[in-house]
């Protein structure tokens, strides 16, 4: 990188590539979630790549780095979200699970 300026993408479903905000890695280094600005969080399997899950349902307009974590079970995404909520989806069917926080702007 030599001080470049270097951006990670993903295909979206749209399409279009998706910029990286944040990544966290499974428990057992076979998966990980990828927080992405277009709205979209993508579970991935670490070893081929293959994409194995989208979540929707925060907000990411696109401006703001949302963070996302896989919990310690590997049972649940767990993302941000830019009106002050913070979003507990299942991990395999990408149902939401709960809703915590406050609903309105923070960013």
């Amino acid at each position: 990188r030599n001080g470049g300026v270097t951006v990670d993408r993903f295909a979206a479903s749209d399409g279009n590539a998706a910029a990286v905000a944040d990544m966290a890695l499974g428990v057992g280094g076979e998966v990980y979630l990828a927080s992405c600005l277009d709205g979209e969080a993508r579970l991935v399997d670490a070893a081929s790549g293959e994409h194995l899950t989208t979540y929707r349902g925060h907000v990411c307009q696109g401006a703001t780095k949302l963070e996302c974590a896989l919990t310690r079970a590997d049972a649940h995404a767990v993302v941000a979200s830019e009106d002050g909520r913070v979003l507990v989806y299942d991990l395999v069917d990408a149902s939401v699970k709960h809703i915590g926080g406050r609903k309105g702007d923070v960013c």
